[in-house]
């Protein structure tokens, strides 16, 4: 039989064992995060310096839409992900120098919500300016990825010489043949970032081939 004092003495031990054996993680592994990892303010930069992605070490939950809970996320952070200062609005809109942030979309996997925002200038879309804000469904904010680039937008002054028709036109040409589309073409205007500057440039969607029209 054993001692009282022994009874005691493995009871505290098996109170100090089931204590320490830890909650099982969430799995997040479908946004890109790996079981166990230890997801701490990291932020991973491009070769141009900017924020390439952002991980949010203060996950909380938060009310409000996924467009709403992003849009604040990213101005609180905006020192961090663009180097300046953003405010947002109860839309989830967010403006930060000379861009604003609108949303394009919010898309719903098995791990949360994915909002999509996209970076315009003076009302033109960035091509491929997006944000993508990623969050569960209880609204705590994973990660952010950036695809902006600079934040700081130089785009040339120069006035425009190319019209839409134009550009559908030398698209036209530019594929040759006898211009067989997929759809019916149209020209959008975006910002397009390039080395040597920013420039408003058409682009042609529905053709065979997406090109690209400087102004």
């Amino acid at each position: 039989m054993r001692s009282p004092a022994k009874v005691i003495l493995l009871s505290v031990v098996a109170i100090l064992m089931v204590g320490i054996i830890p909650a099982a993680a969430a799995d997040y592994t479908a946004l890109g995060i790996d079981a166990g990892q230890d997801i701490s303010l990291t932020v991973h930069r491009a070769e141009d310096g900017s924020v390439r992605k952002l991980f949010n070490d203060h996950r909380m939950p938060n009310t409000g839409t996924p467009s709403e809970i992003a849009g604040r996320f990213l101005a609180d952070n905006a020192l961090t992900l663009f180097d300046m200062e953003a405010v947002a609005d109860k839309a989830g809109t967010v403006r930060f120098g000379d861009a604003i942030l609108v949303d394009v979309r919010t898309t719903t996997t098995s791990s949360g919500h994915h909002v999509w925002k996209q970076a315009t200038i003076n009302g033109v879309p960035v091509h491929n300016g997006y944000v993508v804000t990623h969050l569960t469904f209880d609204g705590q904010v994973l990660f952010v990825t950036n695809d902006i680039g600079s934040s700081t937008f130089n785009l040339s002054a120069d006035k425009a010489t190319l019209d839409r028709e134009t550009a559908l036109d030398r698209a036209m040409s530019l594929i040759g043949g006898d211009g067989v589309t997929r759809a019916a073409p149209r020209a959008e205007l975006v910002v397009l970032r390039a080395e040597d500057g920013d420039h408003q440039s058409w682009d042609v969607i529905g053709l065979c081939r997406r090109l690209k029209l400087q102004r």
